[in-house]
């Protein structure tokens, strides 16, 4: 239990600093680059706070009060994202990373002792703070450009370390790459295991769109068995018709289109009733809507005897419009289109 609870203190406070702000974000999208800043934000103050041992060993005593200073900057930072000016925070890290790092390149580690490297990450360090960057190239070119003029200035002028023991350059050098490195690692963990839960959660989503897809497929695939099946065999056609094909490719594997073929008999012998029926809508709907007409016009012919085309279509129109008034939806857009039919006989 003793080694599980640091371990559980470390957590909850790594968490609880990276949603520093959180609360007062307008956009979610934002969450990230919140939580980067934060966590780079502590990163940076952890490492500051680890020189501040060494060089009291050292007893390089003024470059103290520079480590203390960014430490304070650092955490301005993050009071900026507590009290929700997080656009502005994100502006002023970015520029007083690259102050700081030159005010101790200039004034304490001059040209030898490795503050150089850090502008390794200064230089890609708006392309993850900001979501969108307008000005990559010119960030980059600038902070480049401030690179140049330090380091010209730390090449001719003396700083604090260029009368140190030459050791304590060296091991300078050395903490500088470490320190730059720490903050690398952080932010590529980081964007690595984003990158992989999104990855997660784009392969779950993806199962499920799938699964979704093949039972809404596979019920459509029935609902065109069962669509078919009120359909009239081809070979009905040739029986009345020896020239005759059927071309029929719904859109949607079921649409609302449907041909209807029906033979009756009277007293002036046999009569063929063809009918080519467009149906409202497509799809689904669409096939819904050519089973009750043509159950319609199953009626007006075989129960209501109605054998003049004319006649026969107003009663299939009635008949479809008493099965939809039986709803409580608003349906009479619907009603004027349902039956638009083509007949011949």
């Amino acid at each position: 239990m003793n080694r599980i609870l640091p371990v559980y203190f470390l957590k909850n406070l790594w968490n609880t600093i990276s949603l520093i702000g959180s609360k007062k974000l307008k956009s979610p999208e934002d969450l990230r680059e919140l939580s980067l800043l934060n966590r780079i934000i502590f990163i940076a103050v952890i490492n500051l706070t680890s020189f501040i041992p060494i060089i009291i060993y050292f007893q390089q005593y003024p470059s103290v009060i520079a480590i203390s200073i960014g430490i304070l900057l650092c955490l301005l930072v993050l009071y900026m994202n507590h009290i929700g000016y997080f656009g502005f925070a994100r502006t002023a890290f970015l520029f007083i990373a690259v102050l700081f790092v030159s005010g101790i390149l200039v004034f304490m580690s001059g040209a030898h002792a490795g503050s150089q490297v850090v502008f390794v990450m200064l230089t890609t360090l708006h392309l993850v703070l900001f979501r969108r960057p307008k000005y990559i190239f010119m960030v980059f070119l600038l902070i480049m450009a401030v690179l140049g003029i330090v380091s010209y200035w730390a090449e001719n002028h003396t700083a604090l370390l260029d009368n140190a023991d030459p050791f304590i350059r060296v091991f300078s050098f050395y903490m500088n790459v470490v320190s730059c490195s720490v903050l690398v690692f952080a932010i590529v963990l980081y964007f690595r295991n984003t990158t992989y839960e999104h990855e997660k959660t784009i392969v779950e989503q993806n199962q499920k769109i799938l699964e979704k897809n093949k039972d809404i497929t596979d019920s459509i695939n029935y609902a065109r068995r069962l669509q078919n099946a009120i359909l009239p065999p081809v070979n009905a056609f040739k029986h009345h018709f020896s020239d005759s094909f059927v071309l029929y490719l719904p859109k949607d594997i079921v649409a609302g289109d449907f041909y209807w073929l029906e033979e009756v008999e009277n007293d002036n012998g046999k009569m063929v009733f063809v009918a080519a029926a467009d149906c409202t809508g497509h799809g689904v709907p669409g096939a819904i809507v050519s089973v009750v007409c043509n159950n319609a016009l199953n009626r007006s012919l075989r129960e209501f005897k109605l054998h003049e085309p004319g006649e026969l279509l107003d009663r299939t129109r009635q008949l479809v419009i008493s099965e939809f008034e039986k709803s409580d939806d608003e349906v009479k857009a619907l009603l004027d289109n349902l039956a638009r039919l083509h007949h011949s006989n």
